[in-house]
Formats: structure tokens, sequence, C-alpha cells
């Protein structure tokens, strides 16, 4: 799709383009064919719709029109892109490849010396030829098939921001340091406490108030801390799940290592059959499958992240008649989720 700024009336990025002076995002600003039939999301103006997208290797004709459609494309007002997969031949033809990306070879960043996680590797393999079955059918010049399969693993870090977690005294029953030497003040009663104080809720005491009266309350545990007999084993195990803090500080003390790894695939296959010197058929099926794995850095089970399936099937079914030289009829049906 970067190929597009190159038409004319196409101004912007590929992924966000504006094409003949059309609003970007709008409905109708591009439509994708696939196999000749609408891959464009009807739920969706932006290019996300591309979701449905055919693996690279397994394409074979990519066009662009940007203006003066001919009567069989309709309903769009900028941009039309029409994407045609490879056929087999009668020779059995076939291709591997391998793109791949690693943080190791990448320059560090200035002064702290350190390069992020960044790892990229898109890999895959085409065959295509004749359907041949041995002492069964032989296909030469008559059924022909193309299978494609592409995979791209897509893992980096994540910027995120300084949480707060338990310090190892707090682990310990021992919140002393949460004091803060300032008092809070109880405007009904009068009585006074320690900012951040912890109380026994196993004691009790009688107190005579400022104001008079008397109320029932407990007792601050010493030094504020609380005894490890008191601790729940539950609250213990749960605790134990935390990661520990990174430095001293009571708050903002660790920071979340958070690395997204997003794998997807798109298996696809596409069989061709002459029934006759001037009937051909053609069926394309393909399925693009991704996991995205949002993490915010916490095991489980205390994460909140929760993983997305993102697929998408297709099948398509071609059929061309050609009657004369000047007269060919053309029959599609496509099903896509």
């Amino acid at each position: 799709l970067s190929f597009i700024v190159l038409a004319p009336g196409v101004s912007g990025t590929g992924s966000n383009p504006q094409v003949n002076g059309i609003p970007t995002g709008s409905y109708g600003n591009f439509k994708i064919y696939l196999e000749g039939q609408d891959s464009t999301s009807v739920n969706d103006a932006s290019w996300t719709s591309t979701v449905a997208a055919a693996g690279v290797e397994s394409i074979g004709e990519f066009a662009v029109q940007s203006s003066n459609f001919s009567a069989e494309f309709g309903q769009v007002a900028g941009e039309f892109l029409n994407f045609t997969t490879k056929s087999g031949t009668n020779q059995i033809h076939g291709s591997a490849y391998e793109y791949w990306a690693n943080q190791i070879m990448d320059a560090a960043h200035p002064f702290s010396h350190v390069r992020d996680h960044d790892v990229k590797d898109d890999y895959g393999f085409t065959v295509g030829g004749p359907v041949w079955i041995p002492k069964i059918y032989n296909g030469k010049n008559k059924t022909f098939f193309f299978f494609n399969l592409e995979r791209f693993v897509n893992s980096a870090s994540s910027n995120s921001a300084y949480s707060t977690v338990p310090t190892a005294a707090y682990r310990n029953g021992d919140f002393s340091g949460a004091l803060t030497g300032r008092s809070l003040t109880d405007p009904t009663s009068g009585l006074s406490y320690p900012e951040n104080a912890i109380f026994d809720p196993n004691s009790s005491v009688t107190i005579t108030t400022p104001k008079g009266g008397t109320v029932t309350g407990h007792t601050m545990f010493p030094n504020n801390t609380i005894p490890q007999s008191q601790f729940d084993k539950v609250a213990l195990k749960v605790q134990a799940l935390i990661p520990a803090p990174i430095n001293g500080l009571n708050i903002g003390n660790w920071l979340p290592s958070i690395v997204t790894n997003q794998p997807s695939q798109i298996p696809s296959v596409k069989i061709d059959q002459n029934l006759s010197d001037k009937t051909h058929l053609s069926f394309y099926w393909s399925n693009q499958n991704t996991n995205q794995k949002a993490s915010d850095g916490l095991p489980i089970p205390l994460t909140g992240a929760r993983p997305k399936i993102v697929a998408v099937n297709q099948e398509r079914l071609n059929m061309d008649e050609t009657f004369s030289p000047t007269l060919i009829a053309h029959f599609g049906a496509g099903f896509y989720r």
C-alpha cells in the first residue's frame, strides 16, 4: 500500500492517504478488491480493513486506479486497489523467504547504551504446479494449485510509566516508613491520629475525646508494624506474585517490563480448473489469524491483560466464459468474514 503515494492525486502516507481531495478516513475514500471480490470492511472507513490482506509472496499483480473507473468498479470516490494472486502452472515452482530484524544489530541509545527489545521475523514459502495424483489423476493443462504460507512475528518492548509495588519492609509488616510525622484530626470527636497509622483490629480501647465524650476504638501497632503472626495466608500467596521494587522509594518504585508479542499468519490456497478451452474456474481461500497479546507487566493471575484473536476468513469463486474474441462473461461469488 505504500506504492499508492506514487499515484496521481494521492497525498499522505500509505496507511492514511488522501485521494483526490477526499478527507482521510471517510467512507468511499478507498476500495480494496482481492481476487475480483470486495475485501473492504463495510463498518470501517480506515485502512484497518486491510486485515484481510493476502500474503505478500502470493500476490501476482497489484493495480491502482484513482479516477475514470470502468463500469464494473463502483462505490468508491478515491482509490481503487485490485489484488490478484498467483496461480500454478504445468511445472512445479516454489519459493522460500525470510525477513529478520533484531535489536542486537541496532545501534544503542546514546548515553544509556541500551537497545530496546525489537524482533521482527517475516517468513514463509510458496509452492504451485499441476494437480497430479499418481495412477489416479493428471491435471496437466487442466488443474493447477498454488499454496502460500506467510508468518509474521513482531515482538517489541513498549514504553511504560513507573508504578508502585509494596516495599520489602511493607511485605514484612513494617509500615514505619509510611509515617509522615503529620497528624490527622477527626472533626467529629476531635481526636488526632498519626497520618498513615495502622491500628490493630483485634484491640479495643475506650477513649475520652477532647469534646468530653467517649468512643471505643483500636490501638496503633507499635512502630506501625504488623506482627507476622497476624498475616493472612491467602494475602501472603498473592503478595508473592507481586514484582519486587527496583529502587528504595515507597511509591514509583517499579517499572513494568512490557513486551508485546503479536504473531500472525496467512495460509492461502488457489485452485484453477480449465473446464474447456473457453471455460475457466478459479477458487481462492485464505485465513489471516493474528494473536494480539497485550501486557501490563504483571504475571498471571494478577495481570489485567487478555489475549485478543483477530481472524479473517475469505473464500472466492470465479468463473470466466469466453464466447468470442470480443465477448467474455465473468461470474464471481465470495464470502468474507
